[in-house]
């Protein structure tokens, strides 16, 4: 299921917020919002998506993940509760890589 997210990490802890398109149920075509809260560990990512519970069936996926070698990607697994699994990519749109660096550079 594709989803727009923006996160932010401040020392180690992601926050942030997903938007998508319902595939299933009444939701079926309609906007959902959810959070996101997690972790980095080197390139190592996990985080947790919190569905705002207005949608049957939407409530909660587990990620774990890699960042690749230029921070542009995080591939892994994700999980719901119940058994339901996949994998997964994150691609960071073009230009974020780029203001990423120019923010990090500031701070040094």
């Amino acid at each position: 299921m594709p989803f727009v997210a923006h996160v932010s990490e401040q020392q180690a802890t992601l926050s942030g917020t997903t938007e998508e398109i319902g595939t299933y149920g009444a939701a079926q075509g309609i906007k959902i919002g959810a959070t996101l809260q997690g972790r980095r560990d080197a390139r190592a990512v996990t985080f947790l998506k919190l569905y705002d519970g207005r949608h049957e069936g939407y409530d909660s996926v587990q990620y774990e993940g890699r960042l690749n070698a230029d921070s542009s990607e995080i591939a892994g697994r994700w999980r719901i509760p119940g058994g339901w699994s996949g994998s997964f990519l994150m691609i960071r749109k073009a230009g974020a890589k780029a203001a990423a660096a120019k923010a990090a550079a500031a701070k040094a």
